[in-house]
């Protein structure tokens, strides 16, 4: 078993003044967020790699009918890091897989318990195998 550190942080971006008229209809929101793995010093007696992957998006995101504000940023969320996540798990495999110890694939995290920080403080999850 092996440990690789987690870190993520999300925030709402700050509403733009320069709307069009159209998207001042909308209710769509726009996050910024930031996922990032590292393996720990205990890990890489474990595992051929040592790696520090740091991964950011926009997400646009449509508020869900029926769901508060406070719902709909823990969406919001829970699916920025899945998405980033498995764009880094994809990466990391393609990366490792041309390398001399073969590829290495992390192992599957969900992120559907993530909540939206109250006030954008980190979040630190640890994921083992």
């Amino acid at each position: 078993m092996f440990e690789i550190e987690q870190f993520a942080q999300i925030k709402l971006q700050s509403q733009d003044s320069k709307k069009s008229s159209a998207e001042d209809e909308s209710n769509e929101k726009i996050y910024f967020a930031i996922l990032g793995l590292r393996t720990t010093d205990d890990s890489v007696k474990q595992i051929p790699y040592s790696f520090e992957i740091v991964i950011s998006g926009v997400i646009h995101a449509e508020p869900i009918e029926g769901k508060t504000d406070a719902e709909n940023a823990d969406s919001a969320a829970q699916y920025s890091y899945s998405l980033l996540y498995g764009q880094m798990r994809e990466t990391l495999s393609n990366l490792t897989s041309r390398m001399k110890w073969g590829a290495f694939i992390l192992p599957t995290v969900s992120f559907m318990d993530a909540k939206f920080p109250q006030k954008n403080d980190e979040i630190v999850r640890k994921a083992e195998q």
